[in-house]
């Protein structure tokens, strides 16, 4: 991931750490045994047992780094 998306990633985290401080906190605990930023974000969107509200939070910020491909997987969510 590019060192730009990925610097403005930390800029909302630090932003929703106010609001959400354990969506933060299981982002870094993902951080901390060696998964992608993305890939966690990408894993907690998708995640049924976490709430709507944290799942649409993980979507908005991975949308930073990749729009197209959460999109699709919303989208393949919604209508399967």
């Amino acid at each position: 991931m590019r060192q730009r998306i990925e610097r403005r990633i930390h800029k909302r985290l630090r932003f929703i750490r106010h609001q959400d401080p354990e969506f933060v906190a299981i982002l870094n605990r993902h951080e901390r045994s060696g998964v992608r930023v993305d890939a966690a974000l990408s894993a907690l969107m998708l995640d049924p047992r976490a709430g709507w509200h944290r799942r649409g939070a993980a979507a908005e910020i991975l949308e930073l780094a990749d729009a197209r491909a959460s999109v699709e997987t919303l989208l393949d969510l919604f209508f399967t």
